[in-house]
């Protein structure tokens, strides 16, 4: 993502074929929002969901993606396998209801998405190291 230079229109299902998806990073150059030590370059363009994203594979250990425009993640995602979640400057207000089985969760990272309203329970997450909510 760090060389495209339009926008990149995804569809709804554009996971779907990918069922042991575990490490999904979109990341801006100008805002580095992962951990992993990676080569920046100039980005221009910018990830599109025009008509949402339809699926997430359960799969996923490593959610990482800077301005995600979707309000929610897919309504079948179950986070159960996922150990970091960084989402800055994305346009979510929610992700999930209910209470998910998130025993391996270490990190969440939602700074800066100014239209989040609403946290999930957490009571399951026991192995919680560092929450970032700054500037919600």
């Amino acid at each position: 993502m760090s060389r495209v230079e339009e926008d990149l229109c995804l569809e709804p299902a554009v996971f779907q074929g990918m069922p042991n998806l575990r490490l999904l990073n979109f990341y801006k150059s100008e805002y580095p929002c992962t951990l992993m030590y990676l080569p920046y370059f100039k980005k221009n363009g910018k990830v599109k969901l025009d008509e949402g994203l339809g699926y997430l594979p359960n799969s996923l250990r490593y959610l990482h993606w800077c301005d995600y425009p979707s309000k929610t993640l897919p309504s079948k995602f179950r986070p159960e396998f996922l150990v970091e979640i960084i989402m800055p400057k994305s346009q979510l207000t929610q992700l999930w209801d209910g209470v998910q089985p998130l025993g391996n969760l270490r990190l969440i990272d939602f700074s800066d998405s100014t239209q989040l309203v609403k946290i999930p329970d957490l009571s399951r997450a026991t192995r919680l190291e560092h929450i970032n909510l700054s500037y919600c």
